[in-house]
């Protein structure tokens, strides 16, 4: 039972990093320019998809969010 709860907890606290990280990105990509976003690659559309995307997969973001 405890390691049943633990697992579910830690799914919890996964799941409310992750949605935080994805909030984050979208606040820091819409606070960019539309130059800013084309030097790195983005079109404004585009933010919400690179925004769900894992952090693993979206090495054009590193050191802007």
């Amino acid at each position: 039972m405890t390691k049943v709860l633990s697992n579910f907890l830690l799914k919890i606290t996964k799941s409310y990093t992750k949605r935080k990280q994805y909030r984050r990105t979208i606040e820091e990509l819409r606070r960019l320019t539309d130059q800013e976003l084309n030097d790195i690659g983005i079109n404004r559309g585009d933010i919400y998809s690179i925004a769900r995307m894992d952090s693993d997969m979206n090495t054009n973001l590193r050191g802007w969010v």
